[in-house]
């Protein structure tokens, strides 16, 4: 827990830097949303083409709605699957 609780924190202090577009998407989506668009995103995706703070940002909330799921993100990455 005190691992979310430095992500929570962290998240807060890069989100003024992020790319609002990503910031958007990322506020708004569930894991298996995230899971989805990064999973099955072409190669040169421009979504992913993001500055540090921004991947910084969605990986953090990234991780933190993994962890929120309670079985690791398994049941999302079974549904959508590859």
């Amino acid at each position: 827990m005190k691992a979310i609780g430095a992500l929570v924190i962290s998240a807060l202090l890069v989100q003024f830097m992020i790319n609002k577009k990503v910031k958007d998407f990322v506020e708004k989506a569930s894991y298996e949303e995230m899971l989805s668009r990064q999973r099955f995103a072409p190669i040169g995706d421009p979504f992913f083409q993001m500055d540090d703070d921004t991947w910084v940002y969605w990986k953090l909330q990234f991780n933190i709605k993994r962890e929120a799921t309670g079985d690791n993100g398994v049941s999302a990455s079974k549904a959508i699957g590859w």
